[in-house]
Order: C-alpha cells, then structure tokens, then sequence
C-alpha cells in the first residue's frame, strides 16, 4: 500500500467515525458531511444509470454512436480546415477556451461557489456545487480510463485520426476523449441551469463552446473526440439536474452511510445509499 493510498483511508476513516459520532446537520461539519453524501450517492447513481435505460435511452445512445461515428469521417477535413483559418484572434480565443476547460479551473469555481454557500448558509450555492461535483466526478473516471485504454494519437502527430495504440503510456497517445471539453461543457451547463438570467446563460453556453473547440482548434484533438466528450457531459448533466428536481419535488433526502470494518489482512471500506 503505497502513501497515496494510506492518506486516503486514514481520510476516509476519520469522515467516518467524525461523522458518525459528532456532525449535527446545521453545523457546517454536518452540511460538508450532508453534500459530500448526496455527491458521492449522485455520482453512484450516475454510473449505475446505463443499466436502467429504457428503450428511448438506448435509441439516443445509438444516435450519439452514430453522429460520432460520422463526425470521425470528417475529422481530417475539420483539422485541414481549422489549420488553414488560423489567427491571432482564434489563438487567443483558444487560450481562453483551454484554460476555461482546465481542471484546476473548475475546482476554482466549485470550491468558491460552495464557500459561499456554506458560510453565507446558501443552500442554492450548495446545492450547485453539489450537481456540479457529482455530474463531473463520473465522467471524468470515464474519460480517463478511456483515454487510457484506447490510445488514440494526437493530431499533431500527423499519423491520422485512425491511429490507436491502447495502454500506450504516453501523453501522445492520450487524444479520446477530451477532457477538457468535458469540463468546459459540464461546468457551463450547470450554471446555465441554475441561474435564471438569460444573459448569463447565453454567454456561459458559448463559453462552454468555446471550451470544446479550443482544443480542436489547438490541434490537441479530433472533433470527435470533442463530440462525444460533448455528449457525455450533457448526458450526465441532464441526469443528475433530473434527478436533483425529482428529490427535491418529493421532499427526499438520501441516506448514506460509510462502514468501515476489520478483515484479515487490514480494513475494509464499504458505502451505502
């Protein structure tokens, strides 16, 4: 068991037993300890969700295959195009997507919001960082597998859009799915949902646009590979933002427990929800 992984059970360990043993829910340990549940609960349930698609979900999951499946088909004219219509004014705009669409970016903005929220007692602020967390989280273990797996070179490389060496460990080879496109759209489509201010909305929308494109027009990735990350964040954005309205109309709060027990060779972590 390496460091990494002996801070986060100690981490886990100690939420747990505190929680159990001293969080009230009007403290703000209880509202850290109450999010932090409906995320990770959330974020359970967005992964778990392809196995209770109904006959609809599965005719739109075909549809997305199949828009990928053509945009791919195009992805070198795209490139040769996007090459050939560079500008000062698109390269800036692509920084500005890019560092929009960069992890670090998102924290900054989630961590702020929740601040708010919970010294200014806004449960509205909360609230969104909760569905911003639990609809990020996911699809983010998602990508990163999947760029992992599959291996798809970089345009850059100029090896083709059909290029794939799967487990390469080589950020080269690190083009599907497009995390950054993820983030942008995700964070862009929550704020959007959450706030009712039509100016707002219209420019968060194009900023998560942006955010996709850039990395496109950076040549760091195929359009495809921006397309599914597109519709991968939308996907898990509209569910969980479904599923927040549907526990709020029924008035329900989720439960969720940590268990953490003793076995033969160490300790066991077990969650429920």
């Amino acid at each position: 068991m390496n460091f990494y992984k002996i801070i986060m059970l100690l981490c886990i360990l100690n939420f747990s037993l505190y929680a159990q043993n001293s969080v009230t829910s009007g403290s703000i340990t209880g509202k850290i300890y109450n999010d932090a549940s409906a995320s990770i609960s959330g974020m359970a349930h967005v992964l778990n969700s392809p196995f209770e698609w109904e006959k609809r979900d599965w005719l739109t999951f075909g549809a997305v295959s199949s828009g990928a499946i053509a945009m791919s088909l195009a992805d070198n004219e795209i490139r040769d195009f996007l090459k050939k219509n560079r500008s000062g004014f698109g390269d800036s705009m692509g920084r500005i997507g890019r560092n929009y669409g960069e992890p670090l970016t998102v924290i900054m903005i989630a961590g702020g919001i929740y601040g708010y929220g919970l010294f200014f007692d806004n449960e509205w602020a909360r609230e969104t960082t909760v569905i911003l967390t639990t609809a990020l989280v996911p699809i983010g273990l998602i990508q990163v597998t999947a760029e992992r797996s599959a291996g798809r070179a970089r345009p850059y490389l100029e090896l083709g859009n059909h290029e794939f060496e799967p487990f390469r460990r080589n950020e080269h080879y690190r083009s599907f799915l497009s995390g950054h496109t993820m983030v942008s759209v995700s964070t862009s489509l929550v704020l959007a949902k959450r706030i009712n201010y039509l100016p707002a909305k219209v420019f968060l929308y194009g900023l998560g646009t942006l955010g996709a494109m850039a990395r496109v027009y950076e040549d760091y990735h195929w359009a495809s590979d921006a397309f599914l990350g597109t519709a991968l964040s939308i996907a898990s954005v509209h569910f969980v933002i479904r599923r927040s309205d549907r526990l709020n109309d029924a008035g329900a709060a989720e439960s969720f427990r940590w268990q953490i027990y003793p076995v033969k060779n160490g300790l066991s972590v077990a969650w429920y929800w």
